[in-house]
């Protein structure tokens, strides 16, 4: 992955992620990360 690059992604049900409630796996979460520092980051918790 390079700087910049804009990565969608989703969990893997056979993870056995756990529901967070009402809002579901995905609270809090945008599931398109951009790759900042050799790190992916969703963009939810960007300030752009």
């Amino acid at each position: 992955m390079r700087d910049g690059d804009i990565l969608k992604w989703q969990w893997k049900p056979e993870l056995g992620w756990n529901d967070f409630g009402s809002f579901g796996d995905y609270h809090c979460k945008a599931r398109i990360a951009i790759v900042h520092e050799g790190r992916p980051l969703d963009i939810y918790w960007m300030n752009f």
